[in-house]
């Protein structure tokens, strides 16, 4: 504790240092206060013990049966509770402050996960969100979750809960897998559970069109619910992907006509193509998984037990397509959210930059011995890479209006530096091939082909780092903490990689193995770059050569690049 209160001391003013315990973060009388398990009626204690803005709660009535306007949402995990819930739970806070207190948009969730629904329908759907950094330590209870509706029920019916009038957006986060796609963006018609739903989809032709579906897959019961509107000569719902994906609207949209098509209704699939909108958007808030350990501590800071809170930093950004909702939609303006008519430069910048970030710094931190993202930002190794690799990857977005991608390399650093949010290496090395194919390979292809090997020189230096770790297989040992660290690899195509990765270090000097092990993760053309195979190559070679360690000294990794120097030389002089 007294290594923790000294480096407080180091970077908070001295005037709040007799202000703050230092295990919470709040003033000494507001700790400890219990409002028992959150529920409807632990509110009213709350809004009376919370104090200073501490705790926020809903001001508006959650009313399910009064709720005018749904939104059905696959995939409801930490990252959509701390977004999209949180943008409309503001927005309703804003429109109960104007007089409008019942609220007349509400969320429902759409999941066979039957504890988490349980647990959360305890607690009448409320949840915190515990906003960490080294300004803020504030919570919310989040209240737009209202329902929830479980696909593998016999008594539910979500096509039919999808088709009904006042379903008026449907949207996902279901990771890069959930989609049962292709690497070159087709629908997966191979895959088991997409078989099993285009055979029940296809029995209910046969059956009858009140015949109960027994669907597996998100794409499935969309593709249902719209049926049902096709059918009944009804309007269709927006669909909308929350996702980290390259064009995710475009991805979504061409997978449901697909499916439809696959169904053999060519008819369906017109009217997909020329009804329904998928509108593209952009996502971005930094949420560990949550630790008991986070459970605790909002215990003991905010007198609040919750089963099943989230963690996530003060930043939050949504931009999206404005023409994408003819139903109508909340007013997320007014909680933040941009609406622009072209989305994909913005994403471009945040999944290059900053997935992109998590990428590099992930894999290199693992092999570097350390567990968690501020760690690993603490090695100067590390911070410089990657502060290289941003520096490579923002040359390839078009400016924006309005927003600096040098200050935004910049607010990424910090935000991968905050202590107090533990965001786990584990957690965002996981699945790193479908990270690579969709956040990182349209932006390193287009680098390698405008700049040639040095330009690409840090970016396949990131890319032999994952191949030797793939290549390792499993992480055993202590960081530098002497912590436990034991980590395995979660990736959908580990086998094949993790074979072709060894392979690669067989024969470090064989560039035709890079080019294999390209081909295998990103197809064709990426293999086909000889800029990016040959930069891998001699990587590959330094880090069979030298280890991970002695590799990163070699290439000068360990110091602030000269352009990030010269920034902060011109910010400086430009604040002063």
């Amino acid at each position: 504790m007294e290594t923790v209160k000294s480096i407080l001391r180091s970077i908070l003013p001295s005037k709040l240092w007799p202000e703050f315990d230092c295990s919470s973060g709040l003033p000494p009388e507001k700790v400890g206060r219990e409002c028992g398990r959150l529920s409807t009626d632990a509110l009213e204690s709350l809004r009376e013990t919370g104090g200073e803005g501490q705790v926020r709660v809903p001001g508006y009535e959650r009313d399910p049966s009064k709720v005018k306007n749904w939104i059905l949402h696959f995939g409801p995990g930490n990252f959509f509770r701390s977004h999209q819930c949180v943008f409309l739970d503001e927005v309703l806070n804003r429109q109960a402050e104007e007089g409008d207190r019942q609220a007349e948009w509400g969320i429902c969730a759409v999941s066979a996960n039957r504890k988490k629904k349980e647990t959360l329908a305890a607690q009448d759907f409320l949840y915190t969100v515990w906003t960490r950094s080294l300004e803020k330590n504030r919570a919310r209870v989040v209240g737009s979750l209202m329902d929830w509706a479980d696909p593998s029920d016999e008594t539910e019916d979500v096509p039919e809960r999808l088709a009904e009038k006042e379903t008026k957006i449907v949207t996902l986060t279901v990771t890069e897998k959930g989609y049962m796609l292709k690497p070159d963006g087709s629908l997966d018609t191979d895959n088991e559970k997409v078989k099993h739903d285009l055979e029940s989809l296809s029995e209910r032709k046969e059956k009858g069109k009140d015949s109960k579906m027994n669907l597996k897959t998100p794409l499935g019961l969309i593709t249902a619910g719209l049926q049902l509107r096709y059918e009944r000569g009804e309007p269709p719902f927006t669909v909308m992907s929350c996702d980290n994906l390259p064009g995710n609207g475009d991805k979504v949209s061409k997978a449901a006509r697909e499916f439809a098509r696959a169904l053999g209704d060519s008819d369906f699939s017109s009217w997909i193509e020329s009804e329904c909108r998928f509108p593209n958007d952009m996502v971005d808030r930094i949420t560990p998984s949550t630790t008991d350990e986070a459970k605790e501590k909002i215990r003991e800071n905010f007198g609040i037990t919750d089963a099943m809170p989230v963690v996530a930093e003060d930043y939050r950004k949504w931009v999206l397509e404005e023409s994408g909702f003819p139903c109508g939609r909340p007013s997320w303006e007014d909680a933040g959210a941009l609406f622009v008519e072209d989305v994909k430069p913005y994403e471009a910048l945040k999944l290059r930059v900053l997935n992109g970030g998590h990428f590099a710094l992930s894999y290199t931190g693992l092999l570097l011995g350390h567990n968690y993202a501020h760690e690993a930002m603490g090695d100067e190794r590390i911070s410089s890479l990657l502060e290289a690799y941003m520096d490579e990857m923002r040359s390839t977005v078009p400016t924006l209006p309005g927003l600096s991608d040098s200050q935004f390399k910049e607010d990424t650093l910090g935000r991968f530096k905050n202590p107090y949010l533990k965001d786990s290496l584990e957690r965002l090395a996981m699945d790193g091939s479908d990270k690579f194919e969709n956040q990182m390979k349209e932006g390193l292809h287009d680098l390698a082909k405008e700049n040639g090997p040095e330009g690409v020189r840090t970016s396949s230096f990131v890319i032999a780092v994952w191949i030797s770790f793939l290549h390792k297989g499993k992480l055993e040992g202590e960081d530098g903490d002497g912590n436990e660290l034991s980590v395995e690899i979660v990736d959908r195509r580990a086998e094949k990689l993790s074979k072709l990765a060894g392979e690669v270090f067989k024969t470090p000097c064989d560039p035709e193995k890079v080019r294999t092990f390209l081909e295998a993760a990103c197809g064709d053309n990426f293999s086909c770059c000889e800029a990016l195979v040959r930069g891998v190559n001699e990587s590959v070679k330094a880090i069979a050569d030298r280890g991970i360690e002695g590799a990163l000294e070699s290439e000068g990794w360990g110091k602030r690049t000269k352009k990030a120097q010269k920034e902060e030389k011109e910010t400086t002089v430009s604040a002063a």
